[in-house]
């Protein structure tokens, strides 16, 4: 959500990409991301998400807020950000969830961002019936 990092990537991809300043961990903001993709498009034939919060610490270390903000961006968000862009998902639509490696084995230090990942990876394996969901 860096403004100047924004304006780069709008100056590198140039005017005719749709650049959207968004909070992944932000529920009630996903109405708006799929009304300024409506108004741009119409409609999405594909939905490719890809957000996470890679925050490897020991057992101990974790607190609330810090497993509150992975379970927001990494689980939350993409679950409210689909159901906000149902309505322009055209029939049928494909949507991708990018899970990781880490849902699939075990590492030090990665147990709350692995059980994010498990967790979307099982979503992808509980969509609606009408689209194609993938997790890679």
């Amino acid at each position: 959500m860096n403004p100047t990092t924004i304006q780069t990537a709008r100056a590198e991809l140039g005017d005719e990409v749709l650049v959207i300043r968004a909070d992944a961990g932000d529920v009630a903001g996903q109405p708006a991301v799929a009304e300024a993709v409506h108004k741009a498009f119409g409609g999405l034939d594909i939905l490719f998400i890809n957000a996470g919060v890679v925050d490897n610490r020991p057992v101990e270390k974790w607190d609330e807020g810090g497993f509150d903000r992975s379970i927001a961006i990494t689980l939350k968000e993409p679950f409210f950000l689909v159901q906000a862009l149902l309505p322009i998902l055209t029939n049928p639509a494909s949507i991708v969830l990018n899970t990781s490696i880490h849902d699939r084995i075990g590492l030090p230090n990665c147990s709350v961002y692995a059980a994010t990942k498990a967790a979307l990876r099982s979503r992808a394996r509980s969509r609606p019936n009408r689209f194609h969901a993938a997790s890679v």
